[in-house]
């Protein structure tokens, strides 16, 4: 309701289907009586709209997976996981050597092949990271917002892998 007039409006109209149908302002057609309601300051009351009327609300609901923020968030989480599925092979054919899978005269070959692909692994999360702070989301995308958040967590605990792995290739280095 506006505070100018205590008479609801057309737009508080509007505002309400947005709120109750999650259907944008900008994306619903509100019509009564077979007219289109687009004047939003008019009265409620003075297009015959009183408690129990019907008007029919048309528009797209908000899909917060179709906004462009939250696409690019999706994208950069598949880079995330394709990354990280790198990360698991690497940390398989770590745990290989370390249980002696390997011929003694073999792992210090393969701890250099090892560390480079981790160091390579740890520069794509460093880079995905970037791509995800470049992102501006708008506060009201509370979606968007939240999975950027938790890609950006999880990827820094990835990296954190990253750097215990690297640690454990340079202990085993000093063993060889």
């Amino acid at each position: 309701m506006n505070d100018n007039d205590k008479s609801p409006t057309v737009e508080d109209l509007a505002n309400l289907a947005a709120q109750l149908a999650e259907v944008p302002l900008g994306s619903q057609r509100l019509i009564f009586k077979g007219q289109s309601l687009t004047e939003f300051s008019q009265p409620l009351l003075s297009l015959g709209i009183k408690k129990g009327s019907k008007v029919l609300l048309i528009g797209k609901k908000f899909d917060p997976f179709e906004e462009e923020n939250m696409k690019a968030v999706l994208a950069t989480e598949k880079k995330a996981d394709d990354v990280e599925k790198r990360l698991t092979e690497h940390l398989e054919e770590l745990s290989g050597i370390e249980k002696g899978f390997l011929q003694p005269d073999l792992v210090p070959k393969a701890l250099e092949k090892l560390t480079r692909k981790i160091q390579g692994v740890s520069e794509d999360f460093m880079k995905t990271l970037e791509s995800l702070d470049g992102l501006i989301i708008d506060p009201s995308l509370q979606q968007a917002k939240a999975k950027k958040k938790s890609l950006v967590q999880r990827i820094q605990v990835l990296l954190d892998k990253t750097d215990d792995s690297t640690s454990k290739i340079e202990t085993l280095k000093e063993k060889y």
